[in-house]
């Protein structure tokens, strides 16, 4: 339906140099006036070659009614075909404010803190009593009376997910310090639920963008002066009557240092392991937080928010020098070993992993040895098969792009292309994946200790250990010779199905006595169909992939 309230103009403008010709980025959000979340209908921002690569929007009339989720995608300036929307933790959002102009400039892809309206303090009053003010529970329902003292720039620093709860509750803050009411819900500090929610998965960003779908809701509170770190407090459900409804079965919480995220009732993985009710052993991990493609010094920023999400690990991209590209498939396709480039030099690396370090998360790096620069197109090496000269010129060309470390005879050699079945073939440890991925020659000597140099460069940096990009193209042996070297966690990625795969690589590599971890995409798959598709699309009786689990995951 139209919003007939205050209204407040608002300029978009994001720096985006990811689109093609006849391409345009344009912003899609939870009101009518960016489409609803529906790309078709996302508001379309402009550009021109002096501008390039910042697309602005103009100004935009939207509601002045509390928060409005929003974000980026790309695609044909016509609005049809399929969107590519930017890879963001979360939905980005604005308050406007009525009668004012609202200026956002945003970096596509790169996430920004949430920002609401500033919080008004709870009145110490008692249960149920009047106000003639915006009260708590008018403010979690949505009341359209601006706030005080509103800022757009403020930043949400607790986020709470709630499940749905019946009409006339909702979240406050309570705790020892006076601003968290001490220890007194009636004046504690209420949250604010965010306005036009919807998931910021890009798969189900669609839809009216009214209310977003059953389930969980967020709520927000800004940052509160007079509360220390490490402030006892928990969260509480009051309801209209002023019952109050405390979090159980967990310790206090601890006001955090940075901006954090909490689920109603539920501990991290981190803060209930301090609070004794989850039991770690060794140094066996909870969770794991893979970055494909994030600079060193956005992981070095965000370290402490993703410990606050109960992580106990971040994985970096590749860190040596790659081709140049903003694609994340860029950083597979090295070029050197010795100099840490791309995402940040070596210095960015040493302060990402003391920042995490600083929090308590472990920095595992990710070792593309299998092949190098793709040199030449696979096309290009066929037609040289029956060429000697043209065979000679690429192999000069490969010299040339990955000397003075490597040269012609540090390669692998007959030229093989691994297409079709044989990635899963006998021949996967030999062939050229594409026919293009300039294959080293696994095991020699020189490339190990090329590699070997490399791991420990990454060692001294900070990281505590290694994932093996591409490991099924290489022999067990080769990798149990690098895990011996290196000394430190390490995984492999055996991207495949088939559990004998899986074991070839985890039987026959040790890691400090034990088997070596593998990526389990058979369990991936199952989960995905079981999620995609429901139950009565998957087994649950002990087929292969149950044997799998028994035999190799649980057995270590």
């Amino acid at each position: 339906s139209q919003w007939l309230g205050p209204m407040a103009s608002v300029e978009f403008k994001v720096t985006c140099s990811c689109t093609k010709p006849g391409e345009g980025v344009f912003v899609v959000g939870g009101v009518t006036a960016l489409g609803d979340w529906a790309p078709g209908r996302a508001l379309p921002l402009s550009t021109s070659p002096e501008s390039f690569p910042v697309w602005s929007s103009g100004q935009v009339a939207l509601p002045a009614a509390g928060v409005i989720e929003y974000k980026f995608l790309v695609q044909r300036e016509s609005s049809t075909g399929s969107a590519r929307w930017e890879e963001i933790r979360d939905n980005r959002c604005i308050t406007p404010v009525a009668g004012k102009t609202l200026q956002v400039h945003e970096t596509w892809s790169v996430w920004s803190p949430t920002p609401l309206p500033s919080t008004p303090q709870a009145p110490a009053k008692a249960p149920g009593k009047a106000s003639a003010s915006a009260s708590a529970a008018d403010i979690a329902a949505g009341d359209p009376r601006p706030l005080e003292a509103t800022a757009a720039t403020d930043a949400a620093w607790l986020r709470l997910r709630l499940p749905s709860q019946p009409s006339g509750r909702h979240p406050v803050a309570c705790g020892a310090p006076a601003a968290l009411g001490a220890w007194n819900p009636a004046a504690a500090a209420p949250l604010v639920r965010r306005q036009h929610s919807r998931p910021a998965s890009r798969d189900r960003a669609g839809g009216s963008g009214q209310g977003g779908e059953k389930g969980d809701e967020e709520w927000l509170l800004k940052a509160l002066p007079g509360v220390p770190s490490g402030a006892e407090f928990k969260y509480v459900l009051l309801s209209e009557g002023g019952q109050a409804f405390w979090e159980d079965g967990r310790p206090n919480r601890k006001w955090p240092e940075a901006p954090a995220m909490h689920c109603f009732g539920c501990a991290s993985p981190r803060e209930a392991a301090d609070g004794a009710e989850i039991e770690k052993s060794g140094e066996g991990l909870t969770s794991s937080l893979a970055t494909l493609y994030r600079p060193l010094a956005l992981s070095c920023k965000r370290a402490h928010e993703i410990a606050q999400y109960g992580f106990d690990a971040v994985q970096l991209s590749p860190a040596q020098r790659s081709v140049q590209g903003d694609q994340w498939w860029t950083r597979y396709q090295p070029v050197r070993y010795e100099e840490v480039h791309g995402l940040g030099d070596e210095s960015s690396l040493r302060s990402a992993c003391a920042a995490c370090a600083g929090v308590e998360l472990r920095v595992f790096g990710d070792l593309v040895f299998n092949h190098m620069q793709v040199v030449a197109s696979c096309d290009e090496w066929r037609r040289a098969q029956h060429d000697h000269n043209h065979l000679e010129h690429l192999k000069r060309r490969l010299s040339e792009r990955l000397g003075p470390t490597f040269n012609r005879h540090d390669f692998q050699w007959p030229w093989f292309p691994l297409e079709g079945e044989e990635w899963d073939g006998p021949n996967r440890m030999e062939g050229w994946g594409c026919g293009e991925w300039s294959e080293l020659n696994g095991g020699s000597e020189k490339v190990m200790s090329v590699h070997t140099a490399h791991m420990e460069k990454l060692k001294n940096c900070g990281i505590s250990g290694f994932r093996f990009d591409a490991a099924k193209h290489m022999r067990p042996e080769h990798i149990a010779e690098y895990v011996r070297r290196a000394n430190v966690y390490s995984f492999g990625e055996v991207l495949s199905v088939d559990p004998k795969m899986q074991k070839d690589y985890t039987e026959a590599i040790s890691l400090k006595g034990d088997p070596l971890p593998t990526t389990d995409f058979l369990l991936a798959v199952w989960l995905r169909r079981l999620l995609e598709q429901g139950p009565e699309a998957v087994d649950f009786e002990l087929e292969a992939w149950v044997r799998h689990l028994l035999d190799v995951e649980f057995g270590r």
